[in-house]
């Protein structure tokens, strides 16, 4: 043992490595036991004797007859002697009940006075139940991440198949974040609105960011609109979709929450039922017709008799009067008799159910005439002048009379709100003008009636949804938003068309034009 570490006694430096509890021996650097402590020697069950007989390390404590490195195991001394520094390696090793052990082998180097190493002191400990440990933790780890990736591609399925069916549904659905922004949108929404996924994801939801959000005061703007789209279930809103039509939704909403309760979202579907609102309008309106029809039938039977009896009479007296002042009186009542039989035979005649087949030769004039005969009185009260200018010689139309006659009924009711709203008393310039003349188009003959008011006119930003279901700019109550659009329906059906021509507080025409029988 070099000099430097001879100075402390042997028997000292046996009784300090003693009270250590992990094997220790010092090993020089010809494989020598120069050192060990009781736990090494307890380790190795042997003595002095054994010592004397297997002096080397790799024999006396692993039971080797060439050093480790030799025998195909890591060598700590040599480990030592290349790095100069301290080194740990493992070591296995069977006990001599054959079990199978893993030491933690942790070698330090030993320096003589002139900084050579000369050997090294080295401890064991038996890691067995640690590295049992870490391998049973390591396959658990294996097993749950195992299982961890095959739940993740359940889910991936899952999801996929989920997104998949949300994104091929047939119904329009979307789904909008805590902000009120839209967080995902399926391709029958895009089909149903015109707007693409992009336009809109992350942003709020086009068709309701104008709702009227005054009764939710005192929230967030993305709040108060996520609140009231969730309000919006079973509910049928007027919107305006990408190009600018205005089609009636059925929405059908829910909130999103978090496990905790927390609103963090709302998920809605819409359909659109404009048509099917249209087509229910359309019924009832037939419906109300049948029972105008029934109501007139009533009437033409409690009346006309009457009122014929009292035209006879006056007859006969006209017949037996000399003349003169009475005479015209009597002629005035028996005019007046026939123009109360004509409205009520014209009443019956609209209200009665045809088909848009059961057409028949009709003149222009005739339609207008019997419109006119259900508005004129209306009319004179309201102060408006009317001017009627037809065409002589105008050719027959092969028209439904009683469609074509709602028609004109619905432009005559529209004219006559835009000059009353305009001109709320009388004035001279407030005129309903109805044109008839012949007119071609594109090779066509056609016969064109224009029926011109000089009332408020249309505004130019809405002119071009006036013919939308549900579109109206009546104050509520005074008008469904229907007139038009069914109006142009029946042209489209009889083959024709129904345009508009407006200047903002000024005037508007209407023109109805027919095909040439």
């Amino acid at each position: 043992m070099p000099e430097g570490c001879k100075e402390a006694p042997r028997d000292l430096w046996q009784t300090v490595l003693d009270g250590v509890a992990d094997p220790i021996i010092v090993v020089g650097a010809d494989y020598y036991i120069k050192l060990m402590n009781r736990a090494a020697r307890e380790y190795s069950r042997c003595g002095d004797r054994d010592v004397a007989r297997w002096p080397h390390c790799h024999q006396l404590i692993f039971g080797l007859e060439r050093p480790c490195d030799q025998a195909g195991r890591s060598c700590p001394l040599q480990e030592v002697l290349r790095s100069r520094r301290r080194v740990q390696v493992e070591h296995e090793h069977y006990t001599a009940a054959g079990e199978l052990r893993v030491f933690e082998v942790l070698a330090s180097p030993l320096f003589d006075d002139d900084g050579r190493v000369w050997g090294i002191v080295e401890s064991l400990r038996d890691v067995t139940t640690r590295k049992r440990m870490a391998i049973m933790l390591r396959d658990e780890q294996e097993r749950l991440e195992r299982r961890v990736r095959e739940r993740t591609a359940q889910l991936l399925h899952a999801k996929e198949k989920a997104e998949l069916l949300y994104r091929m549904s047939p119904s329009a659905i979307f789904t909008v974040d805590g902000q009120g922004l839209v967080s995902s949108w399926n391709d029958r929404a895009e089909e149903a609105t015109g707007y693409q996924r992009w336009e809109v994801m992350g942003r709020p939801c086009p068709l309701f960011a104008d709702l009227d959000l005054a009764d939710c005061a005192g929230v967030e703007a993305g709040e108060a609109l996520l609140a009231r789209i969730g309000r919006l279930s079973g509910s049928e809103c007027q919107v305006t979709l990408k190009d600018g039509r205005l089609r009636l939704l059925r929405v059908d909403t829910g909130l999103l929450r978090h496990p905790d309760g927390e609103v963090v979202g709302a998920i809605g579907s819409f359909e659109d039922v404009t048509e099917e609102k249209l087509r229910a309008a359309e019924t009832m309106r037939a419906g109300q017709l049948a029972a105008i029809g029934e109501l007139a039938a009533g009437v033409a039977h409690e009346i006309n008799n009457p009122i014929n009896g009292i035209i006879n009479f006056a007859q006969l007296l006209v017949d037996d009067s000399p003349g003169g002042e009475g005479g015209e009186m009597l002629v005035r009542i028996i005019e007046e008799g026939e123009r109360i039989a004509d409205i009520v035979r014209n009443l019956l005649s609209f209200s009665r159910q045809h088909r848009t087949e059961d057409v028949e030769p009709v003149m222009i004039g005739e339609v207008i005439d019997n419109a006119l005969a259900l508005y004129t009185h209306q009319m004179f009260k309201d102060g408006i002048t009317l001017s009627v200018d037809l065409d002589e010689g105008l050719p027959l139309l092969s028209v439904n009379p009683q469609q074509l006659q709602q028609v004109f009924l619905n432009l005559l009711s529209n004219a006559r709100h835009a000059l009353n709203q305009r001109y709320p008393g009388k004035d001279p310039d407030k005129r309903l003008d109805i044109r008839a003349r012949p007119w071609s188009e594109n090779g066509n003959s056609y016969v064109r009636t224009t029926v011109t008011d000089h009332g408020t006119g249309i505004p130019r930003e809405i002119i071009e949804h006036i013919f939308e279901p549900f579109f109206s700019s009546k104050k509520m109550g005074e008008g469904t938003g229907l007139g038009l659009s069914i109006s142009q329906g029946i042209m489209r059906e009889l083959g024709g068309f129904l345009r508009v021509e407006s200047e903002y507080g000024k005037h508007t025409t209407m023109m109805v034009d027919l095909p040439v029988s």
